[in-house]
Formats: structure tokens, C-alpha cells, sequence
């Protein structure tokens, strides 16, 4: 989530210029909460702060990126 996912550009009128601000607030909220809903019926939908705190807690493997040539 970012936060131009819920301002509008009546909010916030410096940021007019960025794709989806002029979709009202209101709007924005409804369709974020939609989506949080579907998510959350597949996936425990958390907290980036939580979910880093649960990754950091497991044994994870450490993999080296391949970049390609």
C-alpha cells in the first residue's frame, strides 16, 4: 500500500500529477477495502512491520541473486 492508494488530488493538490488522483478519496477507500477483503479470505493479511518481524523469526534460506548476463 502506498499512500497516493487513498489521497486524492482534491487532498492533496502538489500530487495532482500522479496517474489515479483525481479518483476521489471516498472511492479510494471503498476499492482498498474491497481488496483488503479478497485478500483476506486467501492470506492473513498483517502489517508490513509485522510480517518482517515474522519472516526475521524463521529459518529462511539465504539465496543469492542471478542477475542476468
Amino acid at each position: 500500500m502506498h499512500p497516493l492508494d487513498v489521497l486524492s488530488g482534491d487532498e492533496v493538490p502538489n500530487l495532482r500529477f500522479f496517474p489515479g488522483m483525481e479518483i476521489p478519496t471516498a472511492v479510494k477507500l471503498r476499492r482498498v477495502a474491497s481488496y483488503l477483503d479478497v485478500l483476506a479470505r486467501h492470506f492473513r493479511v498483517v502489517p508490513v512491520g509485522d510480517h518482517a518481524r515474522l519472516a526475521a523469526a524463521r529459518d529462511l534460506p539465504i539465496r543469492a541473486p542471478r542477475f542476468a548476463a
